[in-house]
């Protein structure tokens, strides 16, 4: 699925919405705005399970654990709970499914 509408949740004044309305006009159709389309979304998805994996790095929780004891002097947290909660409570569950971000963190 590329994408979905509903027409009722549907506003033109949004950029979002009018973007997705093209691929259904005659100009979206025949200059494959589809496909064009999808190929963003694909990307942005991409980049979405690259951060994800970066965020999940020792060296950015590391960097997390700083700036915590910062606020809280007599703070003790390690990477792992922040690791933790970074996948718990702040990703979404979608992004850290499947082999896509243990790709990602490979390759980092």
């Amino acid at each position: 699925m590329v994408c979905q509408y509903n027409f009722l949740d549907i506003n033109p004044k949004k950029s979002d919405d009018q973007e997705r309305l093209f691929i259904l006009c005659r100009k979206g159709v025949s200059g494959d705005a589809r496909g064009d389309y999808y190929e963003y979304v694909q990307c942005v998805n991409r980049f979405v399970i690259v951060i994800s994996a970066i965020l999940l790095e020792d060296a950015v929780t590391g960097t997390i654990r700083k700036e915590l004891k910062k606020l809280s002097s007599g703070l003790k947290v390690e990477n792992v709970e922040i690791q933790r909660i970074i996948q718990n409570e702040v990703l979404k569950r979608d992004v850290l499914k499947g082999d896509e971000i243990g790709k990602s963190k490979e390759s980092h």
